[in-house]
Protein backbone atom coordinates (compact mmCIF):
# COMPACT_ATOMS: atom_id res chain seq x y z
CA UNK A 1 0.00 0.00 0.00
CA UNK A 2 1.44 3.49 -1.11
CA UNK A 3 1.97 6.08 1.80
CA UNK A 4 -0.34 8.69 2.23
CA UNK A 5 2.53 11.24 4.37
CA UNK A 6 3.53 13.84 1.97
CA UNK A 7 6.90 15.83 2.38
CA UNK A 8 7.26 19.58 2.81
CA UNK A 9 8.58 19.88 -0.21
CA UNK A 10 4.85 18.34 -1.60
CA UNK A 11 3.23 20.34 0.81
CA UNK A 12 5.05 23.61 -0.49
CA UNK A 13 4.24 22.84 -4.41
CA UNK A 14 0.70 23.60 -3.49
CA UNK A 15 1.08 26.77 -2.80
CA UNK A 16 1.48 29.28 -5.51
CA UNK A 17 4.72 31.38 -5.24
CA UNK A 18 2.89 35.15 -5.96
CA UNK A 19 0.53 34.76 -4.19
CA UNK A 20 0.46 37.66 -2.05
CA UNK A 21 0.49 39.74 -5.24
CA UNK A 22 -3.10 39.38 -6.11
CA UNK A 23 -4.97 42.23 -4.25
CA UNK A 24 -7.65 40.35 -2.44
CA UNK A 25 -11.49 42.27 -1.48
CA UNK A 26 -10.82 42.27 2.07
CA UNK A 27 -7.46 43.41 1.83
CA UNK A 28 -8.94 46.51 -0.49
CA UNK A 29 -11.28 46.96 1.92
CA UNK A 30 -8.82 46.70 4.66
CA UNK A 31 -6.31 49.31 3.09
CA UNK A 32 -8.96 51.55 2.26
CA UNK A 33 -10.31 51.61 5.81
CA UNK A 34 -6.92 52.65 7.25
CA UNK A 35 -6.15 55.17 4.38
CA UNK A 36 -9.67 56.97 4.90
CA UNK A 37 -9.76 57.11 8.84
CA UNK A 38 -5.76 58.26 8.62
CA UNK A 39 -7.07 61.07 6.51
CA UNK A 40 -10.34 61.96 8.37
CA UNK A 41 -7.78 62.12 11.14
CA UNK A 42 -5.76 64.53 9.63
CA UNK A 43 -8.54 67.01 8.13
CA UNK A 44 -10.13 66.78 11.97
CA UNK A 45 -6.20 68.08 13.07
CA UNK A 46 -5.94 70.74 10.38
CA UNK A 47 -9.22 72.00 10.65
CA UNK A 48 -8.48 72.63 14.55
CA UNK A 49 -5.06 73.89 13.97
CA UNK A 50 -6.70 76.50 11.68
CA UNK A 51 -8.93 77.44 13.94
CA UNK A 52 -6.36 77.77 16.71
CA UNK A 53 -8.21 74.64 18.90
CA UNK A 54 -5.67 73.31 20.50
CA UNK A 55 -7.58 71.07 23.10
CA UNK A 56 -7.73 68.04 20.68
CA UNK A 57 -4.04 67.33 21.67
CA UNK A 58 -3.70 68.21 25.01
CA UNK A 59 -1.77 65.74 27.58
CA UNK A 60 -4.98 65.84 29.78
CA UNK A 61 -7.52 67.75 31.40
CA UNK A 62 -6.22 70.66 33.12
CA UNK A 63 -6.26 71.72 37.20
CA UNK A 64 -9.87 72.80 38.51
CA UNK A 65 -8.31 76.46 39.14
CA UNK A 66 -7.27 76.75 35.24
CA UNK A 67 -10.25 75.18 34.40
CA UNK A 68 -11.51 78.78 32.97
CA UNK A 69 -9.38 79.08 30.08
CA UNK A 70 -8.54 75.26 29.74
CA UNK A 71 -9.34 75.90 25.72
CA UNK A 72 -7.30 78.72 25.82
CA UNK A 73 -3.47 77.49 25.80
CA UNK A 74 -1.55 80.32 25.34
CA UNK A 75 -1.61 81.53 28.16
CA UNK A 76 0.65 78.93 30.06
CA UNK A 77 2.50 78.07 26.39
CA UNK A 78 4.19 80.55 24.26
CA UNK A 79 4.11 78.22 21.25
CA UNK A 80 2.40 74.59 20.48
CA UNK A 81 3.69 71.88 21.89
CA UNK A 82 6.17 73.97 24.51
CA UNK A 83 5.83 73.45 28.33
CA UNK A 84 4.55 76.46 30.70
CA UNK A 85 7.15 78.78 31.63
CA UNK A 86 7.57 80.35 34.49
CA UNK A 87 6.55 84.12 33.45
CA UNK A 88 3.47 82.88 32.29
CA UNK A 89 2.67 81.07 36.25
CA UNK A 90 3.90 84.49 37.52
CA UNK A 91 1.80 86.86 35.28
CA UNK A 92 -1.39 85.59 37.90
CA UNK A 93 0.47 84.08 40.78
CA UNK A 94 2.29 86.81 42.63
CA UNK A 95 4.17 83.74 44.78
CA UNK A 96 7.76 84.58 46.43
CA UNK A 97 10.40 82.22 46.22
CA UNK A 98 10.97 79.47 47.98
CA UNK A 99 11.85 79.90 51.63
CA UNK A 100 15.77 79.85 52.52
CA UNK A 101 16.58 77.97 49.47
CA UNK A 102 20.51 78.14 49.95
CA UNK A 103 19.67 75.61 53.23
CA UNK A 104 18.36 73.24 51.20
CA UNK A 105 20.26 70.56 50.09
CA UNK A 106 21.17 69.90 46.58
CA UNK A 107 18.74 72.35 45.18
CA UNK A 108 18.88 73.99 41.94
CA UNK A 109 18.99 77.58 42.42
CA UNK A 110 15.52 78.31 41.80
CA UNK A 111 13.59 75.87 40.11
CA UNK A 112 10.89 76.00 37.30
CA UNK A 113 7.35 76.33 38.52
CA UNK A 114 6.34 72.81 36.34
CA UNK A 115 9.17 71.27 37.93
CA UNK A 116 6.85 70.41 40.82
CA UNK A 117 3.00 72.00 40.24
CA UNK A 118 2.79 69.14 37.15
CA UNK A 119 -0.78 70.18 34.73
CA UNK A 120 -2.91 68.02 32.50
CA UNK A 121 -3.25 65.41 35.39
CA UNK A 122 -6.95 66.14 35.98
CA UNK A 123 -8.75 68.27 38.50
CA UNK A 124 -6.31 67.92 41.17
CA UNK A 125 -5.12 70.75 42.74
CA UNK A 126 -1.69 71.73 41.87
CA UNK A 127 -0.69 72.44 45.19
CA UNK A 128 -0.68 68.99 45.51
CA UNK A 129 2.88 67.67 45.23
CA UNK A 130 4.18 64.09 45.70
CA UNK A 131 7.26 63.56 48.31
CA UNK A 132 9.15 62.54 45.86
CA UNK A 133 9.78 66.45 44.36
CA UNK A 134 10.44 67.49 48.12
CA UNK A 135 12.95 65.11 48.63
CA UNK A 136 15.09 65.42 45.06
CA UNK A 137 15.97 68.54 47.03
CA UNK A 138 15.73 67.98 50.65
CA UNK A 139 17.91 64.74 50.94
CA UNK A 140 18.34 65.05 54.38
CA UNK A 141 14.24 64.32 54.93
CA UNK A 142 14.15 61.45 52.88
CA UNK A 143 14.39 58.96 55.65
CA UNK A 144 10.59 60.88 56.70
CA UNK A 145 8.64 58.77 54.53
CA UNK A 146 5.51 59.37 56.84
CA UNK A 147 4.06 60.90 59.91
CA UNK A 148 5.79 57.79 62.59
CA UNK A 149 9.02 58.54 60.95
CA UNK A 150 9.24 62.19 61.26
CA UNK A 151 10.90 64.68 63.53
CA UNK A 152 8.68 65.90 66.51
CA UNK A 153 8.02 69.75 66.17
CA UNK A 154 10.39 72.48 66.98
CA UNK A 155 8.88 75.18 68.64
CA UNK A 156 11.18 78.67 68.69
CA UNK A 157 11.09 80.56 71.98
CA UNK A 158 9.66 83.86 71.85
CA UNK A 159 8.70 86.42 73.95
CA UNK A 160 4.94 87.58 74.05
CA UNK A 161 5.83 90.12 76.30
CA UNK A 162 2.01 90.25 77.66
CA UNK A 163 1.32 88.06 81.22
CA UNK A 164 -1.42 85.93 80.54
CA UNK A 165 -3.21 83.48 82.67
CA UNK A 166 -5.73 80.61 80.21
CA UNK A 167 -6.74 78.82 84.36
CA UNK A 168 -7.67 82.26 85.07
CA UNK A 169 -9.79 82.92 81.87
CA UNK A 170 -11.45 79.18 81.89
CA UNK A 171 -12.49 79.39 85.39
CA UNK A 172 -16.40 78.63 85.68
CA UNK A 173 -16.47 81.83 88.60
CA UNK A 174 -15.38 84.01 86.68
CA UNK A 175 -17.21 86.82 87.56
CA UNK A 176 -18.02 88.63 83.92
CA UNK A 177 -19.41 84.93 83.37
CA UNK A 178 -17.50 81.60 81.97
CA UNK A 179 -15.31 81.76 78.70
CA UNK A 180 -14.24 78.97 76.34
CA UNK A 181 -11.74 79.40 73.44
CA UNK A 182 -13.92 80.28 70.93
CA UNK A 183 -14.19 83.37 73.07
CA UNK A 184 -10.86 84.88 72.01
CA UNK A 185 -9.78 82.57 69.41
CA UNK A 186 -11.51 82.50 66.06
CA UNK A 187 -9.76 80.45 63.57
CA UNK A 188 -9.32 81.66 60.13
CA UNK A 189 -6.76 80.54 57.44
CA UNK A 190 -3.28 79.89 58.48
CA UNK A 191 -4.44 80.07 62.07
CA UNK A 192 -6.46 82.59 64.20
CA UNK A 193 -7.49 85.41 63.77
CA UNK A 194 -5.08 88.24 65.66
CA UNK A 195 -6.39 88.92 69.00
CA UNK A 196 -7.87 92.54 69.44
CA UNK A 197 -8.33 94.38 72.59
CA UNK A 198 -11.53 96.23 71.65
CA UNK A 199 -13.08 92.76 70.13
CA UNK A 200 -11.46 89.88 72.86
CA UNK A 201 -10.89 91.77 75.76
CA UNK A 202 -12.68 95.27 76.14
CA UNK A 203 -15.83 93.49 77.38
CA UNK A 204 -13.94 92.93 80.71
CA UNK A 205 -11.36 95.05 80.59
CA UNK A 206 -11.79 98.38 79.95
CA UNK A 207 -10.61 100.63 82.55
CA UNK A 208 -12.31 103.29 83.86
CA UNK A 209 -10.57 106.93 84.38
CA UNK A 210 -11.63 106.69 87.63
CA UNK A 211 -14.38 105.64 89.82
CA UNK A 212 -16.14 108.91 89.99
CA UNK A 213 -16.40 108.80 86.61
CA UNK A 214 -17.22 105.27 85.43
CA UNK A 215 -18.52 105.73 82.12
CA UNK A 216 -15.48 107.56 80.97
CA UNK A 217 -13.15 104.22 79.26
CA UNK A 218 -9.42 105.18 79.20
CA UNK A 219 -8.19 104.40 75.53
CA UNK A 220 -5.94 101.36 74.88
CA UNK A 221 -2.48 101.02 72.93
CA UNK A 222 -1.66 104.54 74.69
CA UNK A 223 2.15 104.87 75.82
CA UNK A 224 2.13 107.15 79.52
CA UNK A 225 2.95 110.12 78.02
CA UNK A 226 0.18 109.87 75.35
CA UNK A 227 -1.91 108.69 78.10
CA UNK A 228 -1.06 111.56 80.60
CA UNK A 229 -2.17 113.98 77.86
CA UNK A 230 -5.39 112.61 77.29
CA UNK A 231 -6.19 111.84 80.96
CA UNK A 232 -5.41 115.55 81.93
CA UNK A 233 -7.39 116.76 78.94
CA UNK A 234 -10.31 115.05 79.86
CA UNK A 235 -10.25 115.85 83.55
CA UNK A 236 -9.91 119.41 82.26
CA UNK A 237 -12.91 119.29 80.51
CA UNK A 238 -15.01 117.46 83.53
CA UNK A 239 -13.76 119.98 85.70
CA UNK A 240 -14.86 122.87 82.93
CA UNK A 241 -18.14 121.12 82.70
CA UNK A 242 -18.77 121.03 86.77
CA UNK A 243 -17.42 124.69 87.39
CA UNK A 244 -14.69 123.74 89.52
CA UNK A 245 -12.77 126.35 86.68
CA UNK A 246 -14.92 129.13 87.76
CA UNK A 247 -13.64 129.08 91.56
CA UNK A 248 -11.31 131.18 92.95
CA UNK A 249 -9.51 130.55 96.32
CA UNK A 250 -10.93 132.30 99.36
CA UNK A 251 -14.12 133.62 97.34
CA UNK A 252 -17.42 133.88 99.33
CA UNK A 253 -15.22 133.39 102.96
CA UNK A 254 -14.79 129.52 101.51
CA UNK A 255 -11.28 128.07 100.81
CA UNK A 256 -11.41 126.34 97.52
CA UNK A 257 -8.42 124.00 96.61
CA UNK A 258 -6.86 125.75 93.44
CA UNK A 259 -7.89 123.80 90.42
CA UNK A 260 -4.44 123.44 88.98
CA UNK A 261 -3.69 121.51 91.97
CA UNK A 262 -6.85 119.91 91.64
CA UNK A 263 -6.00 118.53 87.85
CA UNK A 264 -2.45 117.23 88.87
CA UNK A 265 -3.66 115.61 91.83
CA UNK A 266 -6.43 113.95 90.22
CA UNK A 267 -4.12 112.85 87.13
CA UNK A 268 -1.36 111.30 89.12
CA UNK A 269 -4.11 109.15 90.90
CA UNK A 270 -5.44 107.81 87.59
CA UNK A 271 -1.69 107.38 86.57
CA UNK A 272 -0.93 105.34 89.68
CA UNK A 273 -4.12 102.96 89.40
CA UNK A 274 -3.39 102.48 85.56
CA UNK A 275 0.45 101.77 86.01
CA UNK A 276 1.37 101.22 89.16
CA UNK A 277 2.66 97.52 89.39
CA UNK A 278 1.08 95.01 91.63
CA UNK A 279 -2.53 96.22 91.37
CA UNK A 280 -5.18 94.02 90.50
CA UNK A 281 -6.47 96.65 87.39
CA UNK A 282 -4.27 98.80 85.30
CA UNK A 283 -2.13 98.05 82.14
CA UNK A 284 0.63 95.86 83.64
CA UNK A 285 -1.66 93.00 85.07
CA UNK A 286 -0.99 92.20 81.09
CA UNK A 287 1.42 94.69 79.90
CA UNK A 288 5.13 94.94 80.94
CA UNK A 289 6.67 97.72 80.85
CA UNK A 290 10.65 98.63 80.21
CA UNK A 291 12.44 101.69 80.80
CA UNK A 292 8.62 103.99 81.25
CA UNK A 293 7.49 102.56 78.41
CA UNK A 294 5.21 100.03 77.41
CA UNK A 295 6.09 96.77 75.42
CA UNK A 296 3.25 95.98 72.90
CA UNK A 297 2.42 92.57 72.27
CA UNK A 298 4.21 90.25 70.10
CA UNK A 299 2.04 87.26 69.16
CA UNK A 300 3.56 85.45 66.44
CA UNK A 301 0.96 84.42 63.86
CA UNK A 302 2.29 80.77 63.97
CA UNK A 303 4.71 79.33 66.31
CA UNK A 304 5.77 76.57 64.41
CA UNK A 305 8.23 78.66 61.64
CA UNK A 306 9.12 75.80 59.31
CA UNK A 307 5.21 74.84 58.96
CA UNK A 308 1.44 75.74 58.70
CA UNK A 309 -1.70 74.54 60.10
CA UNK A 310 -4.97 75.53 59.51
CA UNK A 311 -7.84 74.68 62.22
CA UNK A 312 -10.52 75.42 60.45
CA UNK A 313 -10.44 71.35 59.07
CA UNK A 314 -10.41 70.62 62.69
CA UNK A 315 -12.83 72.05 63.92
CA UNK A 316 -14.40 68.40 64.65
CA UNK A 317 -12.16 68.53 67.06
CA UNK A 318 -12.04 70.06 70.83
CA UNK A 319 -9.70 72.53 71.50
CA UNK A 320 -8.50 70.37 74.61
CA UNK A 321 -7.44 67.11 72.59
CA UNK A 322 -4.37 69.69 71.10
CA UNK A 323 -4.34 72.54 74.35
CA UNK A 324 -4.43 71.14 77.69
CA UNK A 325 -4.42 74.58 78.89
CA UNK A 326 -6.89 73.90 81.50
CA UNK A 327 -3.76 74.66 84.25
CA UNK A 328 -1.58 77.17 82.35
CA UNK A 329 -0.83 80.37 84.21
CA UNK A 330 1.73 81.96 82.25
CA UNK A 331 1.99 83.17 78.68
CA UNK A 332 4.79 81.09 77.72
CA UNK A 333 3.17 78.21 78.48
CA UNK A 334 1.92 76.92 75.51
CA UNK A 335 0.65 73.44 75.64
CA UNK A 336 1.35 72.83 72.02
CA UNK A 337 1.06 69.31 71.10
CA UNK A 338 3.96 67.08 69.62
CA UNK A 339 3.27 65.12 66.39
CA UNK A 340 2.44 62.17 68.43
CA UNK A 341 -1.06 64.23 68.34
CA UNK A 342 -0.88 64.59 64.57
CA UNK A 343 -0.36 60.85 64.16
CA UNK A 344 -3.76 59.57 65.50
CA UNK A 345 -5.19 61.28 62.42
CA UNK A 346 -2.68 61.41 59.95
CA UNK A 347 -1.61 58.25 58.56
CA UNK A 348 -1.94 56.25 54.67
CA UNK A 349 -5.03 55.22 55.71
CA UNK A 350 -6.29 58.38 57.45
CA UNK A 351 -6.08 62.42 56.57
CA UNK A 352 -3.15 63.45 54.23
CA UNK A 353 0.54 63.38 55.67
CA UNK A 354 1.64 64.07 53.03
CA UNK A 355 4.91 66.98 53.17
CA UNK A 356 2.51 69.88 51.34
CA UNK A 357 -0.62 69.33 53.96
CA UNK A 358 1.93 71.29 56.51
CA UNK A 359 4.54 72.64 54.25
CA UNK A 360 4.75 75.14 52.22
CA UNK A 361 7.30 75.82 49.10
CA UNK A 362 6.17 79.42 49.02
CA UNK A 363 6.26 81.69 52.25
Amino acid sequence: MASTERSSKQIADRIEPGYYRHMHPMRLIRFGLSLGLSLLALAWVGQAYVRGDETIYANGPVAAAHALFETECRRCHEGQFQGAEDAFCRACHATPAHVDLDAVSDAPAEPACAVCHREHRGRTGLDAVSDAHCNTCHVQHRDYVDMDSHLDFEVQPHDQHLQFNHAVHLDSKLLEGPLDCGSCHEPEEGGHRAIAFADHCAHCHAERLDDELPDIRVPHGQQPDALRTWITATYLEVMRADGTLSRREGTGGVETPDWAQTLVRRSDAAMQGLLEPGRKRGCLICHTMIDGAIVPPAMPASWLAKARFDHRPHASQVCAACHEVANSRTADDLRLPGIANCRDCHRPDGASDACHTCHKYHR
